[in-house]
């Protein structure tokens, strides 16, 4: 049966490895490649000797010589090393040679040396952080071709570019798994802005006050296009860059939503609507790509006159993911559930007459995601459990509002722009993320995690209308940031209302 070294270290210095390089120089290689932090795969020629001094380091190596000879160092605060040696040959030694050195804050590592028998040379130095608050995790397998263990069968059946994708896997599948929360809150956020557009659009109507007789209108009318119920499509697009704990991605929304509001009062309105989404992702790095349906439930209202408006809009919404990433004998898919809501209130005072307007503008977002805990789906050697995450955001911004009203060709029209000053406090940060491989399920994985920080950069949303008739109003509109450091996100909606 395969050893499981992963409460044992061999205390063999690291200089040793030029002398067992020179020892087999003359042994015929096979193939030697490596991945230095996240790159393509490069031959190496071994003895393979790495130093990495970043801050945050990965390595993976696969070697499929009949003697391997691999020796790591990193010295960052988060490391993270696979090295999976399994070339045999009955006719040839079969030795394998494996030094590491990880003494930082946080070190994750796999070393795997499967051999032709159990009697051939196979050797594991491993040296991870001592300091206070260390965190270490490491898998180390020896085996051979013919062991009986579930776990070594697998890995001795590799072909050279699966062991390339279970090595990969094991360096970033903690962050794939992060994604999840990060799309969540784009889909909250894409609802939650198409009801603040719907409340601008629909603050004092499409036609001015003094609009002159059309052959639409035979006499001025304040509510010409206040038509309650509406119906909107709408696309969003987010790009997230990588950060410490999670892999960026591309997000394509696609959302439709229903719903109306009423005017309670010459101040008051109160609008409900319904949305269904669906959405696809591609991760970078190749690392695969999820999907998610979403349902959410909004409300919104406002209270207004001539002069200064209050808006308040609150969501809530359940989403099912569904992730699969690299194919064939080593597809790994999950199925898992997350849960949203928000709240966005907003407050401002309008200079100007009735069909111009302009003026100061407040406001201020909150929103909660969760997904749930998941086991992945596939090989054992691939697959992991993630424990549940959150994310939160808070934010507040400071801007101007134009909106304008007119009459074009007989037919009234309403416009406007916001522009704002937005600032995200990063709360809710989350310092670490617990997974666990199958292979090793009583281990935790602790992955350090920057994914939420402070923020300020500008937004910006506007729309347009157009008043068919009295029962007819169709609109477009609009958001969009700009300078987020870390994200590029903009969200389309279009859509009709109709009275009765």
């Amino acid at each position: 049966m395969g050893k499981n070294l992963n409460d044992h270290k061999m205390k063999k210095p690291l200089f040793l490895v030029c002398s067992i390089s020179v020892i087999y120089s003359a042994t015929p290689l096979a193939a030697s490649q490596a991945s230095i932090d996240g790159g393509d795969f490069q031959a190496m020629q071994p003895p393979i000797t790495i130093i990495q001094q970043g801050s945050t380091n990965s390595v993976a190596i696969v070697d499929q010589g009949v003697v391997s000879d691999s020796a790591v160092m990193q010295t960052g605060f988060y490391n993270r090393t696979a090295m999976i040696q399994f070339g045999n040959d009955k006719n040839a030694f079969n030795d394998k040679y494996a030094y590491l050195e990880q003494p930082g804050l946080f070190n994750r590592a796999m070393i795997v040396q499967v051999g032709t028998t159990a009697q051939d040379i196979q050797f594991i130095d491993t040296r991870q952080g001592t300091g206070l608050g260390s965190i270490n995790y490491k898998f180390a397998l020896q085996s051979s071709v013919n062991d009986p263990d579930p776990i070594a069968q697998q890995f001795a059946r590799l072909t050279f570019d699966e062991a390339k994708t279970v090595a990969n896997n094991f360096i970033f599948a903690p962050e794939v798994s992060r994604v999840n929360v990060s799309l969540l809150e784009d889909i909250t956020l894409h609802f939650a802005s198409l009801l603040e557009n719907r409340l601008d659009q629909t603050r004092f109507g499409s036609c001015p006050k003094s609009s002159v007789e059309t052959k639409h209108a035979k006499s001025p009318d304040p509510n010409c296009s206040t038509a309650p119920f509406f119906a909107a499509l709408s696309y969003g697009h987010t790009e997230r860059d990588s950060t410490l704990g999670m892999l960026g991605y591309e997000q394509d929304i696609v959302s439709a939503t229903v719903g109306a509001d009423f005017q309670l009062n010459p101040l008051a309105r109160l609008g409900v609507a319904f949305n269904f989404a669906d959405s696809d992702s591609d991760i970078q790095r190749n690392f695969g790509s999820v999907s998610a349906t979403a349902y959410q439930l909004g409300g919104f209202g406002s209270i207004a006159q001539d002069r200064y408006y209050v808006d308040l809009i609150a969501t809530l919404g359940k989403v099912d993911f569904s992730s699969d990433r690299f194919g064939g004998a080593t597809r790994v898919s999950a199925d898992t559930d997350g849960w949203s809501y928000s709240g966005r209130l907003q407050g401002g005072y309008f200079f100007g007459d009735d069909s111009f307007r302009f003026g100061p503008l407040l406001s201020t977002g909150y929103s909660k995601g969760t997904v749930d805990a998941y086991w992945e789906k596939g090989s054992p050697i691939l697959t992991q459990y993630i424990e549940q995450q959150d994310r939160e955001r808070f934010v507040a911004s400071l801007g101007a509002a134009l909106d304008h009203r007119d009459v074009m060709g007989g037919y009234p029209i309403h416009a406007y722009l916001k522009c704002e000053l937005e600032r995200d406090f990063g709360i809710g940060r989350q310092d670490l993320l617990e997974s666990r491989f199958a292979f090793l399920p009583n281990a935790a994985v602790m992955t350090p995690l920057d994914d939420v920080t402070e923020d300020t950069y500008g937004r910006i949303s506007g729309g347009f209308s157009l008043a068919v008739n009295r029962q007819v109003q169709l609109s477009l509109a609009g958001t969009t940031l700009i300078g987020a450091d870390r994200q590029d996100r903009y969200d389309l909606y279009g859509g009709v209302s109709v009275a009765f």
